[in-house]
């Protein structure tokens, strides 16, 4: 279905949008166990309308995700930073929170606890309503763990 999306969109001609549904393919693919082939469909969707950034920073953070998955923890790490600076010149307080997420994941994981903590607080601290979020639940319960 989302392969179809893309087709309808590529036939009409229509650009915006595209890094997201690629992003989303590269999700399903993930899911699906196709991780390489979602790190391909990535590839495709950074490239993808260069001049839109809207979806830029769930696009480097999603890779950041992938790239943990087959150990490309380095790579990841830059990905996630870069996620959360361009989030942060957009003022994409979701976009930041969720790259902070999977980086603050990240360095527990290496035992850089304390970096992970300072890195998630401010970020999670900028929220003052919406906390039965998803996102912002996670964040909590992510601090706690990290606490």
């Amino acid at each position: 279905m989302i392969r179809e999306a893309l087709t309808g969109l590529e036939e009409r001609g229509a650009r915006e949008n595209s890094r997201d549904v690629l992003t989303r393919l590269a999700e399903a693919q993930a899911v699906d166990g196709a991780t390489c082939e979602a790190l391909d469909t990535v590839e495709l969707a950074l490239k993808a309308n260069p001049e839109e950034l809207v979806f830029r920073p769930n696009t480097l953070r999603y890779r950041g995700v992938l790239r943990v998955k087959v150990g490309q923890t380095e790579l990841a790490e830059a990905d996630f930073l870069d996620a959360i600076a361009l989030a942060q010149r957009m003022s994409g307080k979701a976009w930041e929170l969720r790259a902070a997420m999977n980086l603050a994941r990240l360095w527990r994981d290496q035992g850089r606890r304390g970096q992970a903590r300072d890195l998630l607080e401010p970020v999670y601290s900028w929220f003052t309503q919406g906390f039965d979020a998803l996102d912002l639940k996670d964040s909590k319960e992510l601090l706690e763990d990290l606490a």
